[in-house]
């Protein structure tokens, strides 16, 4: 004899049954969409945490600047130079960088400006004595922008043997680059001034703002050989800091005849 409580269990059962017949299964593609939402909600979570590992204020090399100019721009240096390719992708880089600018094969924009000093140095007369490395640089305002001109300054030495001379540009007054020399250290090749960056417009690194077009400035490095051709050139946002191609370039156009 069937009891009340059995029988109720197996209407129970027969229920529960049923209810689990009618629910749909999720498909494949259902499965591989929440599959592919949980990666993306892991991935946003790596994100955030990598957000709060490397401050706000640091570089693309996770450098955070210290206040020290001179510190910040060798930390810089070094961290630039460390980044390595293989010999064959350095080879196609080096000799991709120098293929932009429409001022190769052209006569260098003569400039006579202020050094820190007062005295006025003229790339025509630089140029007499041999190929001359023209920089361009930011200013003193954020501290990798030197960092080309203290890479410069560790190998003139190497310049010097080879008769090339270097140059460097930036819209600071005399008097900051000055104060910033007692603080930092000075180099021993000329700083000038390039007030309103006029020069850097000729040069085509600087493009001033017009209408709703911002101003654009940019890192610039110019090789200019003995008879003021330009022979090779960089321009972009990060300093150029390849001294061993400069001095390959700078060599190659000393054996060149004007």
């Amino acid at each position: 004899m069937l009891s009340i409580g059995s029988a109720s269990g197996a209407d129970a059962s027969a229920a529960q049954f049923d209810g689990d017949a009618r629910r749909p299964r999720r498909s494949s593609g259902t499965w591989l969409f929440l599959g592919l939402l949980g990666l993306g909600a892991v991935a946003c979570l790596a994100l955030v945490a990598y957000r709060k590992s490397v401050p706000r204020d640091s570089d693309e090399f996770g450098l955070v600047p210290t206040g020290d100019v001179a510190a910040d721009a060798k930390a810089f240096l070094a961290a630039a130079r460390a980044q390595s390719l293989p010999p064959q992708k350095l080879a196609e880089s080096r000799a991709a960088v120098g293929q932009a600018s429409p001022l190769i094969g052209t006569t260098a924009p003569d400039f006579e400006l202020s050094d820190t000093e007062g005295h006025r140095v003229a790339l025509r007369d630089l140029r007499r004595a041999g190929p001359v490395i023209v920089v361009f640089y930011y200013g003193y305002y954020c501290s990798h922008c030197v960092a080309q001109l203290f890479g410069l300054e560790e190998e003139l030495p190497k310049f010097a043997e080879r008769g090339v001379h270097i140059v460097a540009l930036s819209a600071d007054p005399p008097e900051t680059t000055a104060a910033r020399f007692r603080q930092y250290g000075h180099f021993h090749f000329p700083v000038l001034s390039d007030r309103g960056n006029k020069v850097g417009e000729q040069y085509g690194v600087y493009t001033p703002a017009v209408g709703d077009r911002d101003e654009d400035l940019k890192h610039g490095t110019f090789v200019v050989d003995k008879s003021g051709r330009i022979v090779w050139s960089y321009t972009g946002y990060r300093p150029f800091v390849d001294n061993g191609l400069l001095l390959k370039l700078a060599q190659a156009s000393a054996r060149r005849k004007s």
